[in-house]
């Protein structure tokens, strides 16, 4: 308790078998996360958090995020006060989880949001993966990742929230977005006015097996 650095040796870690945690970690701290592998395995973490903290970070690197197939978000900004300089994940697999990858209705600010070397799959439909409707987020990025089976909208940012900069790049998109919904807004619905097409980048992706966009064009 109280580390701001952990390496988490290779096992099961799971949250939701604290009953206080009810699966979900509450963060007013810096926390970066390390997994050791065994045998190419990551650890595994059954869990999900939140954050509220300011001047804090969440980083984590080599570990299997799994929402065995009960939690929502496995990522929150759930305080209008949360001041974060950074939430960062990079060689990590996600999956399982029935909602949301990162989640941000609040006025929290994060200075820099970046997602590395990801394998995601199995994600729920009944949210948008990554959904950021207010605040602020300076930098966006998600690069050499893969994404497949699942979720609704790809990403979304409504249209108060104070961006910078959207890259998107050298990703793989395989069987997304192909739930029949009126909220299925296709892979990208970025609206932020702070935008501009200089400061959203999608460039090198691949984009595989998208079958909504398919059957319905204008929800691409």
């Amino acid at each position: 308790a109280g580390k701001t650095n952990v390496e988490l040796a290779y096992g099961t870690y799971d949250f939701t078998a604290v009953e206080a945690l009810a699966g979900k970690l509450t963060l007013v701290n810096t926390l970066n996360l390390k997994g050791k592998m065994r045998d190419g395995k990551k650890p595994e973490v059954i869990g999900a958090f939140k954050f509220e903290g300011v001047d804090a970070a969440f980083s984590a690197a080599n570990i299997d995020f799994n929402g065995n197939d009960a939690l929502d978000n496995m990522m929150e900004v759930s305080a209008d006060a949360a001041v974060l300089t950074g939430v960062t994940l990079r060689g990590c697999e996600v999956h399982n989880y029935k909602n949301r990858f990162f989640y941000m209705n609040k006025e929290g600010k994060v200075a820099n949001v970046a997602f590395t070397n990801l394998v995601v799959k199995n994600m729920g439909t009944s949210g948008d993966f990554i959904d950021i409707r207010k605040g602020t987020a300076n930098v966006i990025s998600v690069k050499n990742s893969t994404f497949a089976n699942g979720i609704r909208t790809f990403m979304r940012v409504d249209a108060a929230v104070v961006t910078g900069s959207i890259k998107v790049q050298s990703n793989t998109f395989y069987n997304l977005g192909y739930v029949d919904s009126k909220d299925n807004n296709g892979i990208f619905h970025v609206r932020a006015t702070s935008m501009t097409t200089e400061t959203f980048v999608v460039s090198k992706n691949l984009f595989a097996s998208m079958h909504r966009a398919e059957a319905a064009p204008s929800q691409a």
